[in-house]
């Protein structure tokens, strides 16, 4: 078909619209969510974010770097602030062993010559050694976190206690542990009935707290009662005996687990009732004031007993009339079962001897050289006449609240870590072997004796015979 031939204004005006629509939707497409200009935001906005990142990853390997270094065995003076560095100056301290992670204190000339370092988030603890100065880390808002030395770091830093004082320490823990670990066989086995609560992992408190006693003092504790016998010397074969309920236990055979007493070794119970026994601390203190003598009492609670009403009572009671007692808080942070955290509204227990006036301190509960040091100090405040004292023992249990508690509370892991890291048996173990105080072989052999030790308890309370009938008539106050 032929058109008709004429002006070509058809087409001119149809490339001109397309051009026009063209251009619209190009500019449209550069201005849209998709577009040029969008997209030159974006990559300018890509590129402040690379900077920012990169700024990020640098500060935080500088963290990381920081951190590795604070959480080392040594931590170099430049890392202290210039106080403290004035301070350890005059004592030659080219390195300081710290045990935890980051943290800033503030020290003070007074406050390092008394062995005692506190800032808002940490408390250090120090004690002399050969090549300058030894401070223990302890967290207060959390676990005290006690690491174990390298047998190099270890050989630098020797305690300021004498080879005796260390095997000492060293053979009273492992007879604890020994001892424990046995009577949780008896209990599995069936010959340890009722209520068994175990000691094991808290055994550098008692301990280090005993270390600073005298003949006449006096210690009252609650039902995990059996480390705080034989601390203070009382006879394992009477101790297990009682366990297993017979009449060559300590209370012939009739208190069982946490009713136990000795009066030649004033230690006056093992108590079942939680927080009972503190009154009754302050009671035996009380006496001692009464008589005139320089004897202390060791009351002895722990965290869930912390927030007993009866525990402020005798608070009031004892700074009151300025009894000679120490109130020791043994916080294993999981009191029955619930974490301290979820129970107890403040971090730090023994600050709650402040309403009182009573002083107090929080201490490592599985370095026993702290714990030592803290009780040597809290005891010659209460022989001085000044009253009581406040002693908060961060520690931990490795086994449940009692043999019947699965402990579902916290993870293996946990506890495995904490056998592995902060062990207060193997800690001194290997400060003995590293500082040549004593030889693997030595401490096996010392194992071997406190093994016969207590395989020869656990055998008297299978032969000793039960109570006689007519027990059930003695001994019955009313």
């Amino acid at each position: 078909m032929n058109f008709p031939k004429g002006p070509r204004v058809v087409p001119f005006v149809f490339y001109s619209a397309a051009t026009v629509l063209g251009l619209n939707f190009a500019f449209a497409a550069m201005q849209g969510p998709n577009g040029i200009f969008h997209r030159v935001q974006v990559d300018a906005e890509i590129e402040k974010l690379t900077v920012e990142r990169d700024k990020l990853e640098a500060e935080k390997a500088r963290m990381a770097n920081l951190t590795r270094r604070l959480s080392d065995d040594y931590l170099d003076l430049d890392l202290l602030d210039e106080r403290a560095r004035e301070v350890l100056g005059t004592l030659r301290g080219d390195e300081i062993v710290i045990r935890s992670a980051f943290a800033k204190p503030v020290f003070s000339p007074a406050r390092l010559r008394a062995g005692v370092l506190r800032s808002r988030d940490c408390i250090f603890s120090s004690h002399a050694v050969e090549n300058g100065l030894t401070l223990n880390y302890h967290d207060l808002g959390g676990c005290p976190m006690a690491t174990r030395k390298t047998p190099e770091t270890a050989a630098q830093a020797r305690p300021n206690v004498s080879k005796e004082e260390l095997l000492t320490y060293y053979r009273d823990m492992l007879m604890i542990r020994r001892f424990e670990e046995k009577a949780g066989q008896l209990y599995g086995m069936g010959l340890i009935g009722g209520f068994c609560h175990l000691y094991i992992g808290q055994e550098a408190g008692v301990v280090g707290l005993e270390a600073a006693t005298k003949p006449g003092d006096k210690r009252i504790t609650s039902y995990r009662d059996h480390g705080h016998m034989l601390a203070c010397g009382m006879d394992p074969k009477g101790v297990m005996a009682e366990l297993t309920g017979r009449e060559g236990g300590l209370s012939k055979g009739k208190g069982g687990s946490m009713h136990m007493f000795s009066k030649e070794k004033h230690f006056y119970g093992g108590h079942g009732i939680v927080g009972a026994q503190v009154p009754l601390g302050a009671g035996l203190a009380f006496a001692d004031k009464y008589l005139g003598n320089d004897n202390v009492t060791f009351a002895y609670f722990g965290d869930g007993a912390a927030n007993q009403g009866q525990v402020y009572e005798t608070f009031n009671m004892a700074a009151l009339w300025k009894l000679p007692v120490i109130f020791v808080i043994e916080n294993n942070q999981y009191a029955m079962g619930t974490a301290q955290k979820r129970s107890t509204s403040t971090p730090d227990i023994y600050m709650r001897g402040e309403a009182f006036g009573i002083p107090g301190e929080i201490v490592d509960g599985m370095d026993v050289l702290a714990v030592k040091a803290a009780s040597e100090k809290a005891v010659a405040h209460c022989r001085s006449g000044a009253g009581p004292y406040i002693l908060e023992v961060k520690t931990y249990r490795y086994r449940g609240h009692s043999m019947s508690d699965p402990a579902k509370y916290r993870t293996r892991e946990e506890v495995q870590k904490m056998r592995d890291e902060r062990d207060a048996i193997e800690n001194v173990r290997e400060l003995l072997i590293s500082s040549g105080q004593a030889t693997d072989e030595d401490l096996k052999a010392i194992d071997r004796e406190i093994k016969a030790i207590v395989n020869e308890a656990a055998e008297f309370s299978k032969e000793s015979p039960e109570p006689a009938l007519t027990e059930l008539w003695t001994d019955i106050y009313a």
